[in-house]
């Protein structure tokens, strides 16, 4: 992908933070979310889906494939 494919969005600095921390705990490395972008990815692409499965809307397959094997309607291990 090149940097055209990619766009930014903005948070609130404690929440950047909240993340950080998270990051840094087992459950997200046995996970195999690394980055901020890796969690904030995975979070809208499940959200995604269960909007599609809930209301019927669209859901373009490159959200379905970011899943990376994530089952959307359980949580993550702890």
């Amino acid at each position: 992908m090149t940097e055209s494919d990619w766009a930014s969005i903005r948070i609130p600095v404690l929440m950047a933070q909240t993340i950080d921390r998270w990051l840094q705990t087992d459950i997200a490395k046995k996970n195999g979310i690394f980055s901020r972008s890796d969690l904030v990815k995975m979070v809208l692409s499940t959200w995604f889906v269960n909007f599609e499965k809930d209301f019927g809307i669209f859901v373009p397959r490159e959200i379905r494939r970011n899943l990376k094997g994530f089952d959307v309607m359980k949580p993550l291990e702890s």
